[in-house]
């Protein structure tokens, strides 16, 4: 296998370094070449002068496969990808040797058999580190000389800003809502609350004047990824704690070993009683619990299509996952959430307390016309991400030319480019993954490998494995006059669902699913209509339920909107009729019993 090794610094501006797209493209084209499977390793925004090899996490985790001999050939752009540290170089070319890995540079093989080679890269590897070391002390001295006369440089703290000249002084529009955070703080409300007041307010955040977007980290198991606008950051406790902890406030400004004077919003009197304060009420605090929130990442909300999120308090009666569509500024109505530990139970008995589901994704055809599609997509997608490399090393060739290098059209049109080629290489990604998951071979191994391995007595992480690798997403809708929730489950790498209706005890979970045309016998008749008549029989599951239904047995029409109950219940049995029938239902209803929930977070 082929290891490709990206890297770019956070402090390299666009057009000033070679992109990670850049980076990523070359590499691919080079272990395409070989017709040989590779992995993408990358580490952005993060410095090559790193002193440890941990500090890189792609890095760490290249260096382990090349260890464990799994990687047999490493791709890098340039040698700086690789480290700007000649402690590092020297053990990555260790480990190489060791292991029989052979590296490229530019998709030219790098002999360090050969002992002027070796040499040679020593001291590119030499050089990089004094070159990395000189500048960052230059930068340093700069800017501890410009903190001295009282400039600021970089983001400067909520409440100042700079003048012509660079030199900090107080933003009076936001010098009062710093005013007010130490007033809260000293009247003994606490940060988090602090920042949900502010929030609710509509005071915004100093990211209120950045453009572009945050880009949230994703956990190990879902692989998603969350953007929104850096403009629409809300408050956060951490943030609120960092202001009233910072003496800039109270007119002392830090930088490394120097203490400068600037103008005061608060009165070091006021700040170092709030601070002392500050310091008795977390002596107060209890213990800092880290929870486990199995389904974190799956949930979402079908009103406002946010996440839901787990909570979980160690005192209290509050456990539920909530959709977080109103925190992040989203017109949702979902007030309520689901128990976590009713929740989680419901799931895993529903994906392995019976074989059923595991014999019913096993049994499902695949539909090949699907897979040709997606094919047709991936080459028309991979064709037009060749013409962009093209463009992209064309447009940043002319960004090189220092006749050029300021040219706004050609900076304009070179982040255009780049952008739309990181939309087409996640479009890509997508796709790749998909026709992967549709592979009869690659399906069939998948589920063989989740079900026939879970056990009861495996982990939380390991049973947080198992679940997200069977499911792609949860959808909730509440019906809150009918207090219902209605949960759809999709499948990862299948086109089929579950939906299921429960009420607000999230004790019984009755399966509305069907998957398939199937054969039916008498038996089988009389089974969903003992189902339908207990739908029908149920406080709660009235007339959007019945709607619901028909929706997914394919049975819906819009002339039976204004059809009653009775009606409505009269087309679900209909349809429940014949020697062949879309329904097939599957662990029709699943009742949890209190002694038997799963609870992740119970104290041992």
């Amino acid at each position: 296998m082929v290891a490709i090794y990206c890297r770019i610094s956070g402090k390299k501006a666009d057009g000033k370094d070679v992109s990670i797209e850049i980076q990523e493209e070359s590499g691919i084209k080079f272990a395409e070449g070989l017709g040989l499977p590779y992995t993408l390793y990358i580490d952005r925004g993060i410095s090559g002068a790193k002193s440890e090899i941990a500090d890189r996490p792609a890095f760490a985790e290249m260096f382990k496969q090349i260890k464990n001999k799994k990687v047999t050939k490493v791709y890098a752009f340039d040698q700086a990808r690789i480290v700007r540290k000649s402690r590092i170089w020297h053990l990555f070319v260790y480990a190489l040797e060791q292991s029989g890995c052979i590296y490229y540079e530019a998709g030219e093989e790098v002999d360090f058999n050969d002992p002027q080679t070796k040499l040679i890269t020593g001291i590119i590897a030499l050089i990089d580190e004094l070159y990395t070391e000189t500048t960052s002390r230059k930068v340093k001295v700069a800017n501890q000389k410009n903190a001295e006369k009282g400039k600021g440089h970089g983001i400067t703290a909520y409440g100042y800003k700079k003048d012509e000249g660079g030199y900090l002084i107080i933003d009076e529009k936001l010098a009062p809502t710093v005013k007010t955070i130490f007033e809260w703080s000293l009247q003994g409300i606490g940060t988090y609350t602090i920042a949900k007041k502010l929030n609710n307010q509509g005071i915004p955040t100093k990211s209120q004047k950045f453009k572009g977007r945050i880009i949230e980290k994703t956990d190990s198991y879902t692989k998603r990824v969350t953007q929104y606008p850096r403009d629409k950051v809300k408050w956060r406790g951490n943030v609120i704690y960092d202001m009233i902890t910072n003496p800039i406030f109270k007119g002392i400004r830090n930088y490394g070993e120097v203490s400068i004077a600037v103008d005061a919003i608060i009165t070091p009197e006021v700040w170092d009683k709030v601070n002392k304060n500050l310091t008795n009420n977390k002596k107060n605090v209890g213990p800092n619990n880290k929870f486990n929130y199995l389904l974190n990442g799956l949930i979402f909300c079908a009103e406002c299509e946010a996440e839901f999120r787990g909570k979980y308090r160690a005192s209290g009666r509050n456990k539920t996952y909530s959709c977080k569509g109103s925190s992040q500024g989203l017109k949702c109505l979902m007030g309520r959430g689901l128990n976590i530990p009713r929740f989680e139970s419901f799931i895993i008995n529903h994906l392995f307390l019976s074989k059923e589901l595991y014999k019913t994704l096993s049994g499902l055809k695949i539909n090949e016309e699907n897979i040709d599609q997606y094919k047709r997509e991936l080459k028309q997608f991979e064709k037009k991400c060749g013409d962009m490399v093209k463009a992209k090393n064309h447009l940043y060739t002319l960004l090189t030319d220092p006749e050029l290098s300021e040219d706004k059209s050609i900076k304009k049109d070179y982040l255009k480019v780049q952008k739309d080629s990181e939309t087409l290489n996640d479009e890509i990604n997508v796709l790749k993954n998909t026709i992967s998951l549709l592979s009869t071979t690659q399906r069939k191994a998948r589920l063989d490998k989740i079900f026939k391995e879970f056990d009861y007595q495996l982990n939380f992480k390991q049973i947080k494995q198992a679940v997200h690798a069977i499911i792609e997403k949860i959808t909730v809708n509440h019906l809150p006059n009918q207090k219902v929730f209605l949960v759809q489950i999709n499948y990862r790498g299948f086109d089929e669902q579950s939906v299921f209706a429960t009420d607000h005890q999230q004790m019984k979970w009755i399966n509305m699913s069907h998957y398939q045309v199937v054969s039916r016998t008498p038996e089988d008749k009389k089974d969903d209509e003992d189902l339908i008549d207990y739908f029908a029989s149920t406080d709660g599951y009235t007339k959007e339920i019945l709607i619901d239904g028909l929706k997914h047995i394919n049975a819906w029409d819009e002339s039976y909107k204004d059809w009653d109950y009775p009606l409505l219940l009269n087309k679900i049995k209909e349809n429940s009729h014949g020697e062949e029938s879309v329904i097939n239902i599957v662990t029709p209803t699943i009742e949890l019993k209190k002694e038997e929930l799963y609870d992740f977070n119970t104290s041992s």
